[in-house]
């Protein structure tokens, strides 16, 4: 996994016993909210990332990684579908998607699933996100260039509710809220499945004073 925030690009694998997390921190201004503003930056950031993952021969070496995005707004819904033709279910998820999509559709990249329901429960839900294609174009390109390839892009929400469902002994529903220098991330989950995201992000040269003014209630 590769977490990608404005400020720091984080690698982590699990290699069977431990986990291995890798670190590296851009210089401020390199992204703001998720999009690259200094490519030449964000290109050296990720080679040396790249150079402490792989120690030996690393030139040779591609990275594949999953993308988690943590300070760019991907737009996650859970649509409920109206009653359907299993054979229909293509064109009917097209339909909603293009009447739900927060962005103009011809721009975004879209992806969905379908929801678990319960036996008493014959509707269809599907959790869908959306994201800008010029956002995914041009890290995918920065990433291929540096020696990654990516093999799918999500929320930092989306890959804690994957981790949470793996792991937690419940799946009841709850609230994650997740802050850093970055963003406030907060998550609504439901029966193990993220059900909402909302992330309010701010650029990396105002975090000392966002946590300055900032009182944390226990």
């Amino acid at each position: 996994g590769l977490e990608i925030s404005d400020s720091t690009l984080r690698f982590v694998l699990w290699d069977g016993s431990v986990w291995q997390n890798t670190a590296v921190r851009m210089p401020v201004g390199t992204l703001r909210a998720g999009v690259i503003q200094n490519r030449e930056f964000f290109l050296r950031s990720l080679v040396t990332l790249r150079s402490q993952i792989i120690q030996s021969d690393w030139s040779a070496s591609r990275v594949n990684v999953v993308v988690a995005l943590s300070s760019r707004p991907i737009y996650t819904q859970r649509l409920m579908l109206p009653p359907h033709e299993k054979k229909d279910r293509e064109r009917v998820v097209d339909l909603n998607l293009r009447s739900a999509s927060p962005i103009p559709f011809e721009d975004a990249y879209v992806g969905w699933q379908v929801l678990p329901s319960s036996a008493s429960d014959h509707r269809t839900e599907i959790l869908a996100s959306f994201l800008e294609k010029s956002v995914v174009q041009s890290l995918n390109a920065a990433l291929y260039e540096a020696g990654f390839t990516v093999v799918a892009i999500e929320s930092r929400a989306l890959a804690l509710s994957r981790v949470m469902r793996s792991s937690a002994e419940t799946t009841d529903s709850c609230v994650v809220v997740h802050l850093d220098q970055n963003a406030l991330d907060i998550a609504l989950m439901r029966n193990g499945m993220l059900e909402l995201d909302y992330l309010e992000s701010w650029p990396a040269e105002t975090a000392d004073d966002v946590f300055a003014s900032s009182v944390v209630m226990q």
